[in-house]
């Protein structure tokens, strides 16, 4: 008769999933210059990656590297994190690029080919670099086209954006780290004091605790290159007079004003002159214009040329990069 009574069930009940066990992430940290001007500028980016992707990635941060983590941030959304298949020239920033294709290497993701006026408003991001926290150019690029199993192709790029020209190598590598800047990165909690400082971090499954063996464990002194001054621009040399034009890293997009915002609480420039690699001659200055003193003039322009470097100040990050030229000793 037993085999006639209906058996006890639930509507509730779900199929048994296969179980998925928890792998370490892949965690990128990118310290950026301001992409849109919004954002903390001396916090870095955190991006991750996995496959398969455990739903949320949880950053846990401590002073010390044996204890003491506390959340520090959840992500979302996984990163596209990728590699270059080739060597990547240096190109001149502030035009498009429309060099050779790069191919790069990413695993199960996607890129999107734009408009020239997206490419211009700011779509298709990529950090470039080599791994490091704080060695990144930023580029964008417009046409994206899969190629094979995870290899993509772009191309017209516009290259050394948000002042990263001036860190820009005379090529990156095969093998150099890509990461799409899309919201999927997000910054992490710091306060400013913590510049400089090195914190330790744990990063892996949210639904693990920081001490399980998915976590990896991460180290950064963070120098916050939001905060860096961009490389002055249009070096000249009239005789002994030297000038150059001010960039700047915050609101220098609008064409209204007279000039762009100084985005530093006042204008400095450290300028120095070096001949055969020795610096000859080394001052800082309140505007955009040096006369050579003669006596120094006159020692750089024996036997050869000199070249002249002058980055712009900041009360908080030091000397930016440096724009230099080199001057034939005859000009």
């Amino acid at each position: 008769p037993s085999v006639y009574r209906p058996a006890l069930s639930s509507e509730d009940d779900h199929a048994i999933r296969r179980y998925v066990p928890p792998i370490p992430v892949f965690p990128v940290f990118l310290d950026l210059p301001l992409l849109r001007g919004d954002e903390t500028p001396h916090a870095p980016y955190l991006a991750a990656s996995a496959r398969p992707w455990p739903g949320t990635v949880a950053a846990y941060m401590s002073v010390e590297e044996e204890g003491g983590f506390d959340l520090n941030l959840t992500l979302p959304r996984k990163a596209v994190i990728g590699r270059t298949l080739g060597t990547l020239q240096r190109a001149r920033p502030g035009v498009i690029d429309r060099g050779a294709p790069l191919r790069l290497r990413l695993k199960a993701d996607t890129l999107r080919s734009v408009t020239e006026k997206a490419l211009l408003s700011g779509a298709n991001v990529l950090a470039i670099g080599d791994g490091s926290t704080d060695r990144w150019e930023v580029l964008q690029f417009r046409k994206a086209a899969p190629v094979g199993d995870g290899i993509w192709e772009i191309s017209e790029r516009l290259r050394g954006q948000a002042g990263t020209d001036a860190i820009m190598p005379a090529s990156w590598p095969e093998g150099s780290l890509v990461v799409i800047m899309d919201g999927a990165p997000r910054q992490v909690a710091l306060p400013p004091s913590a510049r400089g400082q090195e914190r330790f971090w744990r990063i892996g499954p949210a639904l693990r605790a920081p001490d399980d063996a998915s976590y990896r464990l991460l180290t950064t002194e963070v120098k916050g290159v939001g905060l860096r001054p961009y490389a002055p621009c249009h070096m000249r040399a009239e005789g002994r007079q030297l000038s150059w034009v001010r960039r700047t890293r915050v609101d220098g997009d609008s064409w209204d004003g007279t000039d762009v915002p100084l985005g530093e609480s006042l204008e400095s420039y450290r300028l120095r002159i070096t001949k055969d690699d020795i610096v000859i001659h080394q001052i800082d200055l309140d505007r955009p214009e040096y006369l050579i003193p003669e006596a120094v003039f006159s020692e750089a322009a024996q036997n050869g040329g000199f070249t002249v470097a002058v980055a712009q100040l900041s009360d908080l990050f030091g000397a930016g990069p440096y724009l230099r030229r080199t001057f034939d000793g005859d000009q």
